[in-house]
């Protein structure tokens, strides 16, 4: 959270964020991706590095998927979270 302060003290209108919930417990990862949400409801572009897909793909309107360095998938969040792939193989669901 202090490297988000840090951040916003400029006033920036995009912010890269990679990898914010490594190593977090759960309940912080939930609060963490509140602030987040939040920064996207104020109109704050936000360009998120992820291990959580699926919150990840919850709070995104575009999402892009890089496998070993490369695009594989591409295009609106909520229809990459309803691909047979990304279900099977990033969600864990069949």
């Amino acid at each position: 959270m202090l490297a988000f302060g840090r951040a916003l003290m400029s006033a920036p209108t995009v912010l890269l964020i990679d990898e914010p919930s490594n190593g977090l417990a759960p309940n912080v990862v939930e609060n963490l991706f509140q602030v987040i949400r939040n920064f996207k409801l104020r109109g704050m572009t936000v360009l998120l590095v992820e291990q959580h897909v699926h919150r990840a793909l919850a709070l995104a309107d575009q999402a892009w998927l890089l496998e070993r360095g490369q695009i594989t998938l591409s295009g609106d969040a909520k229809a990459l979270a309803q691909n047979p792939y990304v279900r099977e193989v990033y969600l864990g669901q069949h």
